[in-house]
């Protein structure tokens, strides 16, 4: 699995046309980043999308976790 970085802007000036990168990552406007990610052709298997979803779930309270204020 490869990994890409990938930097989302809320609220600052980002470029429409072009993709600013620094030091090679690129910075997208929020908006940006779904076409973004669909346009680099890499897919994850079966696998992969369960391991990081059960990592993903270790590492980060829920939604409903979150809004009933707790902490990790």
């Amino acid at each position: 699995m490869e990994v890409m970085p990938v930097v989302a802007i809320h609220g600052a000036a980002v470029p429409l046309l072009r993709v600013m990168k620094v030091s090679g990552v690129p910075l997208l406007r929020a908006s940006q980043v779904r076409g973004w990610i669909s346009r680099q052709g890499a897919r994850l298997s079966a696998a992969e999308v369960t391991a990081l979803s059960a990592a993903a779930e270790r590492l980060f309270l829920s939604y409903e976790e979150h809004r009933a204020g707790k902490s990790l």
